[in-house]
């Protein structure tokens, strides 16, 4: 009979030299196991305060009937709580007292749309009511970067521009998980943008976010969610892209970074011209975004859709770094 090919003696021959030490990788790697031992603790411990702020919230909202009711437009079926996203706008009061100072317009912008967002999920309000409370914050937003000293016309432009990337974004948190997701794709790739060209960038606003939008994952990407962000949440979420894109501008002076909202340039676009050319009233509510087509209409699950736009727009920005 055959000896089994692994024993006891061949074990100790392979592994006699494996050691656990790290002296060797701290020697010539200079490698300092207790940077990542705090940092993933860090990390460990700030997402299990925001899951437990998310499950407060769950109970808050149960208690205040703060639902998300679905309507002919909706991808999900079942009454489910909303306004999750209110835990963005906080985030940032947690982000250092230099945070603070630095950014004190955009802090009262992010707070003015997320405070608006909040009354429009609990009540829904006239969209003139809205689109001036979003006209006062990008204003804002225009003045915490000094966008001033840019011709008038760039900055009408930029008005204009940063208005309808908070409406596409909104407009896309329509699936569970696909703000979420891309939410993190999107920091993530700023966080890798920004080490290519400056180190005076806001790592920690941004790690709280991701670990705030991982937490509510947990919640969201499932087949029937438990809450969603709500319009306080993607409009906030908006917001907080477009302080990065800036934040990034003044050091990179690069219009590449726009290519990190190609997802939502993409679907409001295909929107807009699909409901044109059909001669439709654009500001009418509608099932035709690209996402809604695959969920409703294809029959495709909401999570497959979710994880192939946020994978693909992944793999796209990856190409820019390759």
């Amino acid at each position: 009979m055959k000896k089994f090919p692994v024993n006891s003696k061949l074990i100790s021959k392979l592994t006699k030299d494996l050691t656990f030490s790290c002296e060797k990788a701290k020697r010539e790697l200079n490698w300092n196991p207790k940077v990542y031992q705090i940092t993933f603790n860090m990390m460990y411990y700030i997402s299990y305060f925001f899951i437990n702020i998310y499950f407060k919230w769950i109970f808050f909202c149960k208690k205040f009937k703060i639902f998300d009711n679905p309507n002919s437009r909706s991808s999900h079926s079942e009454i489910t709580v909303r306004g999750a996203g209110v835990i963005i706008p906080l985030i940032s009061l947690f982000s250092g007292n230099v945070f603070l100072e630095k950014h004190k317009l955009y802090l009262f912008g992010l707070f003015l749309v997320g405070i608006i967002s909040f009354i429009d999920d609990i009540k829904s309000l006239p969209n003139k009511i809205r689109i001036v409370f979003h006209f006062f914050a990008v204003l804002l937003f225009v003045f915490n970067f000094q966008y001033f000293d840019l011709p008038g016309v760039y900055i009408i432009l930029l008005l204009f521009l940063f208005l309808g990337v908070i409406n596409a974004v909104n407009f896309m948190d329509g699936i569970n998980g696909i703000s979420g997701f891309y939410g993190i794709v999107f920091l993530n790739s700023i966080i890798i943008q920004n080490n290519y060209f400056h180190s005076d960038f806001e790592f920690k606003y941004s790690l709280n976010i991701i670990i705030a939008l991982s937490a509510f994952l947990t919640f969201n990407f499932r087949k029937n969610a438990i809450c969603f962000l709500g319009d306080v949440g993607s409009i906030s979420l908006a917001y907080v892209f477009l302080f990065f894109i800036s934040d990034s501008l003044r050091f990179s002076n690069s219009s590449e970074i726009f290519i990190f909202l190609f997802l939502y340039g993409l679907d409001t676009g295909y929107t807009i011209l699909f409901r044109v050319l059909k001669k439709e009233n654009i500001f009418t509510p509608h099932r035709l975004h690209l996402y809604q087509l695959f969920v409703n209409e294809k029959r495709y699950s909401p999570l497959f859709v979710s994880t192939l736009n946020v994978y693909g727009e992944n793999r796209r920005i990856d190409t820019l770094y390759d």
